[in-house]
């Protein structure tokens, strides 16, 4: 495929976004904790890998130009592999 036949191109982008977090799962009835941190616990600074994507079209009235979508998360910390054409 040549440069005149990409019409729709995705861009991806990985941001690593640093964190400072405190994680608790309780069971809504009875409050237990059922997973994470302990009440009085220190919250952790935790680096999260954050994968972007956007379709990106060309401009119909200058072909040199590209129109841009919305930028959109589709993975979190490799959950989906990377999520590459998912």
């Amino acid at each position: 495929i040549g440069e005149d036949d990409a019409y729709n191109r995705t861009v991806i982008a990985d941001a690593l976004i640093t964190c400072t977090e405190f994680f608790q799962l309780r069971d809504a009835s009875s409050g237990e904790l059922i997973h994470g941190m302990e009440d009085g616990s220190e919250p952790e600074e935790i680096v999260h890998n954050v994968r972007f994507e956007v379709i990106t079209q060309k401009d119909e009235e200058d072909r040199t130009m590209r129109k841009v979508g919305s930028w959109k998360i589709v993975d979190l910390d490799d959950m989906l592999e990377g999520n590459i054409f998912y």
